[in-house]
């Protein structure tokens, strides 16, 4: 199983916050920041703006991590 590094990220908002929960990161908590692997579940949300690097500019992302590496 690979291992991917782990970012801390922020809901978009608070419905993202309440229903979307990371398969193996988990909830978000009731305020501030959670963090997740950064994999394709991830990479997928912060494409769809669903959530943000904290304290990152919005545009910025982390390199994608590729399963087969």
């Amino acid at each position: 199983m690979p291992v991917f590094p782990r970012v801390r990220v922020v809901p978009r908002d608070d419905d993202i916050r309440q229903f979307i929960k990371h398969p193996s990161g988990g909830p978000f908590p009731a305020s501030g920041a959670a963090e997740w692997p950064l994999d394709t579940f991830t990479n997928r949300r912060l494409a769809d703006g669903d959530i943000t690097l904290e304290g990152g500019n919005k545009s910025e992302r982390p390199p994608t991590r590729h399963a087969h590496q």
